[in-house]
């Protein structure tokens, strides 16, 4: 999808990703840029890759700041290690997504609290006046840090307010309450409203259209500690129970948690602010959203907080009095950092070896119909890159699809399923090619597969499950006629475990009855 709509021509961009996305246009814009190298993994993920490169010099600048005399370049050191190691910044820039540039622009932010609190006889100096020329830059930063969360992805809003949360609290604690530094707080936040003013219509409307049947489910408290250990110790892979996972993990929250602590009984606000008490504030936000408004807690929404974590983990490590001890417990780790890193896999690959597997087996070229539309941009561009022979159909029509007035029986806006005029695309798809037809399956929790197999093709098709499929989220289907398996075995709804499809009550819909 990133692929989609940064190919759209320059001036297009911003209307289409408005028309057809939830996310700001900033990211396909900078991802533009690096098209010149073809549409290939490369060209779509070097820019990501590059904004993160580009958070590590200001996370050793923060750390420099934030550490004690004669400890500055070993914190240094220590933190942009564990920030180039981290494998929720290598999954990150994986993805192709918007979240590395959040990232960067997070961590600008940060770092501009990092240069104010170490260096507050020059932040309490008016930005507009000749003294405050030092203290312009940082605030000018930390005003383009802000906006730039905004412009990224719309919950770099969220980010943005627990900034404000903090920058707050360092007003109060920190710079003695004086007047100046409220204004420049002031200033800075004015001047990234205006830099994101051109996006806030676009961001409102967005909001008014969002579905109260939202897919991500809320956590349950297990959820929530695995989502911890998850993010703060840097194991993205921890997905099921691991009891190695877990405890290399909690070994790294320990020495972020110890940390804090310590920083707490000093009542060193100068430091505990700007790093454990930022992390806070994000990370309570998302749960307060999460369990008050809608789910938004996805991991990768949250990776992009990271960088005062890193810092809080080096100065942690490089308090430690012993020598061999303190260079041990970096070592590692580091070394655990990696181990998870080098278990990042590509998320993607399954598409490509599902699409090939699909040619392989059929014998002329295959229909593969896709539910929602929008998944048909996704096994085009794959199937182009393969060089494959795929026809594939969206239902109910090519995307993009989108209108207020697309209400669906079993979808919402942007992810229109099945209506007549859905079913009407099926049939005349099923009629063209009756033999080599697959369907891929997007179950989102607001809609159900059932209402597509069961009332529609349970009797007269069997289903084939692809080697290694289905799954929860991502199902493919081979149908092949009842009439052909006479005699034969034929799995149906009845036989599967992953029907009735399982949906939290806010997703439920009652099925209408298919309009003869």
């Amino acid at each position: 999808m990133t692929w989609h709509y940064a190919s759209q021509p320059w001036a297009e961009i911003a209307d289409f990703v408005s028309s057809n996305d939830v996310h700001p246009p900033l990211h396909y814009w900078f991802t533009k840029l690096f098209l010149v190298f073809g549409d290939g993994a490369f060209a779509l993920r070097i820019g990501p890759v590059l904004l993160e490169l580009l958070a590590l010099p200001l996370i050793y600048w923060s750390a420099f700041n934030l550490a004690p005399e004669g400890r500055k370049r070993a914190v240094g050191l220590v933190a942009i290690v564990l920030a180039a190691a981290s494998a929720n910044m290598v999954s990150t820039g994986l993805l192709a997504r918007s979240y590395a540039g959040l990232y960067l622009c997070f961590t600008i932010c940060f770092a501009a609290l990092s240069w104010i609190v170490a260096h507050r006889e020059m932040a309490v100096k008016s930005v507009f006046t000749s003294a405050g020329g030092p203290a312009a830059l940082r605030y000018g930063a930390l005003a383009l840090g802000l906006a730039g969360m905004a412009w990224f992805h719309n919950l770099g809003l969220l980010y943005g307010a627990a900034v404000g949360v903090i920058a707050f609290l360092i007003w109060i604690f920190v710079l003695g309450r004086r007047l100046a530094a409220f204004v420049n707080f002031a200033a800075a936040a004015g001047l990234a409203f205006l830099l994101y003013l051109p996006q806030l219509g676009t961001f409102l409307r967005q909001l008014g259209s969002v579905s109260s049947d939202y897919w991500i489910q809320q956590p349950s408290l297990f959820g929530l500690i695995r989502s911890f250990l998850q993010i703060f110790g840097q194991n993205p892979a921890l997905q099921k129970t691991s009891v190695v996972g877990m405890a290399l993990a909690g070994l790294v929250c320990l020495i972020g948690f110890c940390t804090a602590l310590a920083l707490i009984r000093q009542r060193n606000w100068a430091v505990l602010l700007p790093t454990a008490g930022l992390l806070v504030a994000v990370y309570g936000l998302f749960v307060l959203v999460t369990f008050g408004v809608k789910p938004i807690m996805l991991n990768r929404t949250m990776y992009p907080m990271l960088a005062p974590w890193f810092v809080l983990l080096a100065l942690g490590v490089c308090a430690i009095s012993w020598p061999a001890l303190r260079w041990g417990l970096a070592t590692g780790l580091t070394a655990i950092l990696l181990f998870a890193a080098l278990h990042v896999t590509d998320s993607t690959r399954w598409r490509s070896e599902v699409l090939q597997q699909i040619a392989q087996d059929a014998g002329s070229a295959p229909t593969l119909i896709t539910v929602p539309n929008a998944a048909a941009v996704m096994m085009d561009y794959h199937t182009r890159r393969l060089d494959l022979a795929i026809n594939t159909i969206p239902l109910p029509a090519p995307y993009p699809d989108h209108s207020e007035g697309a209400r669906f029986t079993t979808g919402w806006p942007g992810v229109p399923a099945l209506n007549d005029r859905a079913l009407q695309t099926l049939e005349t798809a099923l009629a063209d090619n009756p033999e080599d037809v697959w369907v891929f399956l997007r179950a989102y929790w607001i809609y159900d597969p059932d209402a597509l197999f069961k009332p529609y093709l349970d009797q007269r098709y069997c289903y084939q499950p692809v080697d290694g499929l289905p799954s929860k989220l991502n199902m493919v289907f081979k149908l092949a006629p009842r009439a052909t398996l006479a005699g034969g075995p034929c799995d149906d709804m009845g036989n599967d475990v992953h029907f009735p499809y399982e949906r939290p009550d806010y997703g439920r819909y009652s099925l209408a009855e298919p309009t003869p």
